[in-house]
Protein backbone atom coordinates (compact mmCIF):
# COMPACT_ATOMS: atom_id res chain seq x y z
CA UNK A 1 0.00 0.00 0.00
CA UNK A 2 2.78 2.25 0.91
CA UNK A 3 4.93 1.69 -2.41
CA UNK A 4 1.71 2.70 -4.17
CA UNK A 5 0.18 5.36 -2.47
CA UNK A 6 3.95 6.85 -3.08
CA UNK A 7 4.08 6.02 -6.57
CA UNK A 8 0.90 7.97 -7.02
CA UNK A 9 2.13 11.04 -4.70
CA UNK A 10 5.36 11.36 -6.86
CA UNK A 11 3.32 11.41 -9.92
CA UNK A 12 1.38 13.66 -8.90
CA UNK A 13 4.05 15.98 -8.10
CA UNK A 14 5.31 15.95 -11.33
CA UNK A 15 2.39 16.45 -12.83
CA UNK A 16 2.56 19.97 -10.92
CA UNK A 17 5.87 20.58 -11.88
CA UNK A 18 4.95 20.04 -15.58
CA UNK A 19 1.96 21.45 -15.59
CA UNK A 20 3.65 25.12 -13.77
CA UNK A 21 6.17 25.02 -16.98
CA UNK A 22 3.79 24.91 -19.32
CA UNK A 23 1.43 27.34 -17.42
CA UNK A 24 -1.56 24.76 -17.23
CA UNK A 25 -5.03 25.41 -15.82
CA UNK A 26 -5.34 22.86 -12.44
CA UNK A 27 -8.79 20.90 -13.79
CA UNK A 28 -6.42 20.33 -17.45
CA UNK A 29 -3.21 18.79 -14.68
CA UNK A 30 -6.16 16.75 -12.96
CA UNK A 31 -7.93 15.37 -16.18
CA UNK A 32 -4.72 14.61 -17.42
CA UNK A 33 -3.77 12.56 -14.29
CA UNK A 34 -7.19 10.26 -15.02
CA UNK A 35 -6.12 9.92 -18.51
CA UNK A 36 -3.00 8.69 -17.41
CA UNK A 37 -4.63 6.60 -14.54
CA UNK A 38 -7.78 4.74 -17.14
CA UNK A 39 -6.22 4.83 -21.01
CA UNK A 40 -2.91 2.98 -20.40
CA UNK A 41 -3.83 0.74 -23.46
CA UNK A 42 -4.63 3.83 -26.30
CA UNK A 43 -1.02 5.52 -24.22
CA UNK A 44 0.87 2.66 -25.20
CA UNK A 45 -0.15 2.21 -28.84
CA UNK A 46 0.12 6.03 -29.51
CA UNK A 47 2.63 7.62 -27.00
CA UNK A 48 2.43 10.74 -29.41
CA UNK A 49 -1.29 11.04 -28.77
CA UNK A 50 -1.65 14.91 -28.04
CA UNK A 51 0.92 16.50 -30.53
CA UNK A 52 1.87 14.37 -33.30
CA UNK A 53 -0.46 11.43 -33.63
CA UNK A 54 -4.10 13.54 -32.68
CA UNK A 55 -6.87 11.40 -32.49
CA UNK A 56 -10.01 13.91 -32.69
CA UNK A 57 -14.17 13.53 -32.34
CA UNK A 58 -16.53 15.96 -33.41
CA UNK A 59 -18.99 16.59 -29.92
CA UNK A 60 -21.85 18.97 -29.52
CA UNK A 61 -21.06 20.02 -25.67
CA UNK A 62 -20.03 22.89 -23.84
CA UNK A 63 -17.74 20.99 -21.48
CA UNK A 64 -14.30 21.34 -21.31
CA UNK A 65 -13.75 17.64 -20.43
CA UNK A 66 -15.81 15.41 -20.37
CA UNK A 67 -16.08 11.34 -20.32
CA UNK A 68 -18.59 9.47 -22.18
CA UNK A 69 -19.91 6.26 -22.64
CA UNK A 70 -19.92 4.38 -26.41
CA UNK A 71 -23.40 2.95 -27.63
CA UNK A 72 -21.58 -0.60 -28.43
CA UNK A 73 -25.22 -2.47 -28.60
CA UNK A 74 -27.67 -1.21 -30.89
CA UNK A 75 -25.95 2.43 -32.07
CA UNK A 76 -28.36 4.47 -34.06
CA UNK A 77 -26.48 5.40 -37.53
CA UNK A 78 -26.62 9.00 -38.11
CA UNK A 79 -25.48 9.19 -41.79
CA UNK A 80 -27.02 5.71 -43.08
CA UNK A 81 -29.91 4.19 -43.27
CA UNK A 82 -30.68 0.59 -41.12
CA UNK A 83 -30.25 -1.93 -43.77
CA UNK A 84 -26.76 -0.25 -45.04
CA UNK A 85 -25.38 -0.23 -41.42
CA UNK A 86 -26.63 -3.62 -40.04
CA UNK A 87 -25.01 -5.07 -43.74
CA UNK A 88 -21.83 -3.20 -42.48
CA UNK A 89 -22.47 -4.52 -38.81
CA UNK A 90 -22.56 -8.49 -40.19
CA UNK A 91 -19.59 -7.72 -42.50
CA UNK A 92 -17.21 -6.59 -39.61
CA UNK A 93 -18.80 -9.01 -37.35
CA UNK A 94 -18.13 -12.02 -39.77
CA UNK A 95 -14.52 -11.07 -40.75
CA UNK A 96 -13.22 -9.15 -37.91
CA UNK A 97 -15.01 -10.38 -34.51
CA UNK A 98 -17.17 -7.46 -34.18
CA UNK A 99 -19.95 -5.09 -35.12
CA UNK A 100 -17.86 -1.73 -35.86
CA UNK A 101 -20.51 0.28 -36.89
CA UNK A 102 -21.61 0.09 -33.19
CA UNK A 103 -18.77 2.30 -32.23
CA UNK A 104 -17.61 6.17 -32.10
CA UNK A 105 -16.15 7.36 -35.28
CA UNK A 106 -12.93 9.48 -35.25
CA UNK A 107 -10.72 11.04 -37.11
CA UNK A 108 -7.01 11.98 -37.25
CA UNK A 109 -7.66 15.23 -39.03
CA UNK A 110 -9.81 17.78 -36.79
CA UNK A 111 -11.17 19.63 -39.97
CA UNK A 112 -13.77 16.21 -40.87
CA UNK A 113 -15.03 16.09 -37.47
CA UNK A 114 -15.97 19.73 -37.04
CA UNK A 115 -19.72 18.52 -38.86
CA UNK A 116 -20.41 16.82 -36.26
CA UNK A 117 -19.58 19.43 -33.24
CA UNK A 118 -16.30 20.96 -32.06
CA UNK A 119 -13.38 18.64 -32.44
CA UNK A 120 -12.35 17.01 -29.23
CA UNK A 121 -9.08 15.09 -28.14
CA UNK A 122 -10.27 11.72 -27.23
CA UNK A 123 -8.61 9.02 -25.32
CA UNK A 124 -10.16 5.31 -25.48
CA UNK A 125 -10.46 4.13 -21.58
CA UNK A 126 -9.57 1.14 -20.80
CA UNK A 127 -9.41 -1.71 -23.92
CA UNK A 128 -10.24 -0.98 -26.92
CA UNK A 129 -10.53 -2.19 -30.22
CA UNK A 130 -10.44 -0.10 -33.63
CA UNK A 131 -11.33 -0.75 -37.29
CA UNK A 132 -10.15 1.19 -40.22
CA UNK A 133 -9.75 1.37 -44.41
CA UNK A 134 -6.37 3.06 -45.88
CA UNK A 135 -8.97 3.36 -48.79
CA UNK A 136 -12.06 4.88 -47.88
CA UNK A 137 -11.73 8.26 -45.76
CA UNK A 138 -15.50 7.87 -44.80
CA UNK A 139 -18.02 4.81 -45.95
CA UNK A 140 -21.04 7.32 -46.87
CA UNK A 141 -18.83 10.02 -48.50
CA UNK A 142 -18.62 7.23 -51.27
CA UNK A 143 -22.57 7.17 -51.78
CA UNK A 144 -22.10 10.44 -53.79
CA UNK A 145 -20.26 8.30 -56.51
CA UNK A 146 -23.39 5.50 -56.48
CA UNK A 147 -24.66 4.39 -59.63
CA UNK A 148 -28.35 5.14 -59.73
CA UNK A 149 -29.00 1.88 -61.50
CA UNK A 150 -27.07 0.07 -58.40
CA UNK A 151 -28.95 -0.42 -55.07
CA UNK A 152 -27.55 0.50 -51.80
CA UNK A 153 -27.51 -2.76 -50.81
CA UNK A 154 -25.10 -3.62 -54.04
CA UNK A 155 -23.18 -0.45 -53.60
CA UNK A 156 -22.11 -1.75 -49.58
CA UNK A 157 -21.37 -4.85 -51.14
CA UNK A 158 -19.01 -4.15 -53.55
CA UNK A 159 -17.18 -1.18 -51.60
CA UNK A 160 -16.52 -3.78 -49.44
CA UNK A 161 -15.18 -6.84 -52.24
CA UNK A 162 -13.11 -3.55 -53.17
CA UNK A 163 -11.45 -1.71 -50.31
CA UNK A 164 -9.32 -3.27 -47.37
CA UNK A 165 -9.92 -2.61 -43.86
CA UNK A 166 -7.89 -3.37 -40.60
CA UNK A 167 -7.66 -3.34 -37.44
CA UNK A 168 -4.40 -2.80 -37.02
CA UNK A 169 -1.76 0.26 -36.68
CA UNK A 170 -3.59 2.96 -35.23
CA UNK A 171 -0.84 5.32 -35.60
CA UNK A 172 -1.06 5.22 -39.60
CA UNK A 173 -4.62 5.13 -39.46
CA UNK A 174 -4.41 8.76 -37.80
CA UNK A 175 -2.53 10.17 -39.90
CA UNK A 176 -4.23 8.43 -42.68
CA UNK A 177 -7.34 11.43 -42.62
CA UNK A 178 -9.80 8.39 -42.63
CA UNK A 179 -12.68 8.24 -40.33
CA UNK A 180 -11.49 5.23 -37.36
CA UNK A 181 -14.59 3.12 -35.90
CA UNK A 182 -13.19 2.67 -31.99
CA UNK A 183 -15.05 0.06 -29.44
CA UNK A 184 -14.20 0.70 -25.88
CA UNK A 185 -17.33 1.05 -23.07
CA UNK A 186 -15.95 4.71 -22.33
CA UNK A 187 -13.57 7.79 -23.50
CA UNK A 188 -12.65 11.15 -22.21
CA UNK A 189 -12.47 14.18 -23.94
CA UNK A 190 -10.95 17.32 -24.20
CA UNK A 191 -12.99 20.17 -26.15
CA UNK A 192 -10.28 21.90 -27.72
CA UNK A 193 -12.01 25.29 -28.59
CA UNK A 194 -11.98 26.11 -25.36
CA UNK A 195 -9.19 24.33 -23.52
CA UNK A 196 -5.99 24.34 -25.14
CA UNK A 197 -4.67 28.04 -25.02
CA UNK A 198 -1.26 27.61 -26.57
CA UNK A 199 0.56 24.65 -28.20
CA UNK A 200 3.11 24.39 -25.37
CA UNK A 201 -0.25 22.86 -23.51
CA UNK A 202 -0.31 20.05 -25.89
CA UNK A 203 3.19 19.05 -24.79
CA UNK A 204 2.96 19.42 -21.48
CA UNK A 205 -1.19 17.33 -21.53
CA UNK A 206 1.04 14.53 -23.03
CA UNK A 207 4.06 14.27 -21.02
CA UNK A 208 1.26 14.31 -17.57
CA UNK A 209 -0.62 12.24 -19.77
CA UNK A 210 2.91 9.67 -20.53
CA UNK A 211 4.05 9.75 -16.88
Amino acid sequence: MKSTEFITEDITQRALGIGKEYNMADDLIQFALEVNKNCQEYIKQNPQHSTNNVLYRGIETEDRFSKKRVRLDDRTPTDSGRLEHNMLNKYFTEHFGEPFRNAMFCNGDFRKVTYYGDPHLIYPKGHFTFLWSPDIDDFFNAFDGKPSSMSKGQFVENLLANNEYSTKNLIRAINSGNEIMIRSKEYYAINIHNTIVSKSTFKGLEEIINL
